[in-house]
C-alpha cells in the first residue's frame, strides 16, 4: 500500500519501482514538463501531477487521431516576425471578428491543432490547486501543443489564454505564467501580454 501510494504522488504506477532497467530520465520527463519546471523549479507536487495528466491526454489523443480516419489538423501558426501587425495576423489566422468570448476563441485556437485545457473550478484531478499563484501554462510541441487555463473570471481566462498562445507563437517554447508573470517587464512575458492585451481588453478577444 506504502508503494502504491508513493507511485501515485509521483504519478507513475507501482511498476516503475519493479523495472530492473536503468532509469531513462528522459523517459520519465518530458523536455516540455523539464522547460517547465526549469521556469518554476518550486512547483507543487500537486501541480507537477496534474501537467503530467495533460501530457497524458495529448498522447490519448494523438493515439486516437492515429486509430481514426480523419485527418489531423497540423499546427502551422503565422509568422509574426513584423510584431506591430501581430494581433491582426493572429486574428486574421484565427478567423476572429470584434466581439467573441472565451468559447469561441477557445474553439478557433483548437481548431488550429492546439488542445485547450480549462481547469476545473473545484477540487480534484483537473484543477490547478487554489494555492498556486499559475494561471496557465502552455506546452510546446510542433504538432498538437498544449495550452491550459486556470478557470477564473472570463476576462482573466481570456486574457491567460491569448497569453499562452502568444508563447507558442512567438517563442515556440513551453511556458509557466503565474500572476506576477503576466505583470512582468522581461521581453517575452511583454511580448506575449502586448498581443493578448489587445484581444483581451480592447476587443475582448
Amino acid at each position: 500500500n506504502n508503494l502504491q501510494k508513493t507511485a501515485e504522488f509521483l504519478g507513475h504506477g507501482v511498476l516503475f519501482f519493479l523495472d530492473q532497467g536503468p532509469i531513462d530520465p528522459d523517459s520519465i520527463y518530458t523536455p516540455q514538463f523539464r522547460t517547465i519546471l526549469n521556469r518554476k523549479p518550486n512547483l507543487s507536487a500537486k501541480l507537477r501531477r496534474f501537467v503530467h495528466r495533460v501530457e497524458k491526454q495529448r498522447e490519448a489523443y494523438l493515439a486516437l487521431q492515429e486509430a481514426s480516419s480523419e485527418p489531423g489538423i497540423s499546427f502551422t501558426p503565422p509568422n509574426l516576425s513584423d510584431q506591430t501587425n501581430g494581433p491582426q495576423i493572429v486574428r486574421d489566422w484565427l478567423n476572429l471578428s470584434t466581439a467573441n468570448n472565451f468559447r469561441l476563441c477557445r474553439e478557433k485556437i483548437e481548431e488550429k491543432g492546439v488542445l485547450v485545457f480549462l481547469s476545473n473550478g473545484y477540487n480534484g484531478k483537473w484543477q490547478i490547486p487554489k494555492e498556486e499563484p499559475v494561471l496557465g501554462f502552455s506546452l510546446y510541441h510542433a504538432s498538437y501543443p498544449i495550452i491550459v487555463v486556470k478557470k477564473e473570471s472570463e476576462q482573466r481566462q481570456l486574457f491567460t489564454l491569448m497569453h499562452e498562445l502568444a508563447h507558442l507563437i512567438i517563442h515556440k517554447v513551453s511556458w509557466v505564467d503565474d500572476e506576477d508573470d503576466l505583470e512582468s517587464y522581461s521581453e517575452q512575458e511583454q511580448e506575449a501580454s502586448s498581443l493578448a492585451g489587445v484581444y483581451s481588453y480592447q476587443t475582448r478577444c
